[in-house]
């Protein structure tokens, strides 16, 4: 049911949209339960918000004057709901889901069912220290707080002529897409072997 969004993208509000869709769908599993009233809350704009406050939600990439929200806000935030109604503050949330890349993510919190013990295993993650580090990998830089695994793919055309592909982005290359960036490519290769005294222009 959830993999059929694994290509979705949109604005804010069609996010709200599809996540209250799955909420009316499986209440127990995605719909957040009050602290006070023990009730069901359904998804507002403001908790999208509030959980990219948090840093739970990556930040959306703005196109053409508008934010674009894609497949990753819509799994981190249901692995979020599932982990804030089993007791986790937010900023515990924010340090673990960091920990996880979507597939671990969607693999590990949003199976129909959880192992025991492989849930004790997924919390063991979250302690002060681990909060501490992100902070620090923060100050260095690294905003998303944490050491990210490799999403490029590299070409070797040859020993000496490298191309980096970012992997998510290949998937969804159409064909005439392909053609341009190959077009693109052969053009500033050829603009730059033509430079003169390289060296001292492009150092």
């Amino acid at each position: 049911m959830l993999n059929e969004y694994k290509n979705w993208s949109g604005s804010r509000k069609e996010l709200v949209g599809v996540l209250s869709k799955i909420e009316e769908e499986n209440p127990k599993d995605f719909m957040m339960i009050s602290n006070k009233s023990n009730k069901y809350l359904k998804v507002t704009p403001r908790r999208i918000q509030n959980f990219l406050d948090e840093e739970i939600l990556p930040r959306a990439e703005l196109v053409k004057g508008e934010y674009i929200y894609d497949s990753s806000h819509f799994y981190r935030y249901l692995a979020a709901i599932k982990l804030k109604n089993l007791g986790h503050s937010l900023r515990q949330i924010s340090n673990l889901l960091s920990n996880y890349e979507i597939e671990e993510i969607k693999d590990n919190f949003l199976k129909e069912k959880i192992h025991k013990e492989n849930k004790k295993n997924l919390l063991r993650n979250i302690n002060p220290d681990e909060e501490n580090l992100s902070s620090k990998l923060k100050s260095l830089g690294r905003s998303e707080g944490r050491v990210l695994r490799s999403q490029w793919i590299k070409f070797a055309v040859t020993k000496w002529c490298h191309l980096d592909v970012k992997k998510k982005e290949l998937q969804n290359l159409k064909n005439e897409e392909v053609d341009i960036i190959v077009e693109s490519i052969r053009d500033i290769l050829n603009q730059t072997k033509s430079i003169k005294e390289i060296d001292k222009k492009i150092g």
